[in-house]
C-alpha cells in the first residue's frame, strides 16, 4: 500500500512540474524586466530613452527558451552562439545574470 501512495505522490510532483513548465513569453518577460532595470539607471541617456522600445523587438529576436519536459531553459541568440540566461520551473523564471552584469555590458556600448 505504501508503494502504491508513493509513485502517485511522484506521478502527482511529475505532472505538476510538467504542467507549470514556463513558456517562451514568461522567458522573455523576465529576461525584459532585468534589463529594463538597467536601462532606466544607464548615464546614457539616449540608450535610456531608446533602449526601451527596442527591447520588445530585441527580446523577440534573440530570446527563446528550450522546454525540458519539468523544467524550461531561458537562452540568448547572438550571431551563432546562444548562453543559457534563465532558468524556468514550478512557474517561476529565475534570471542567471545579475543588474551589475548589464550594467557593465551597457557602459561598453
Amino acid at each position: 500500500m505504501k508503494k502504491w501512495i508513493g509513485i502517485c505522490i511522484g506521478i502527482a510532483l511529475l505532472l505538476t512540474l510538467i504542467i507549470t513548465c514556463p513558456s517562451d513569453e514568461r522567458h522573455r518577460e523576465a529576461i525584459k524586466g532585468v534589463c529594463a532595470e538597467s536601462l532606466q539607471r544607464s548615464d546614457n541617456f539616449l540608450l535610456s530613452m531608446l533602449g526601451g522600445y527596442m527591447l520588445d523587438s530585441v527580446a523577440k529576436e534573440m530570446v527563446f527558451s528550450k522546454n525540458c519536459f519539468i523544467f524550461s531553459l531561458g537562452k540568448v541568440r547572438y550571431g551563432e552562439e546562444s548562453r543559457v540566461a534563465s532558468i524556468g520551473i514550478l512557474g517561476h523564471v529565475f534570471v542567471l545574470f545579475n543588474k551589475d552584469d548589464l550594467d557593465s555590458l551597457l557602459e561598453n556600448l
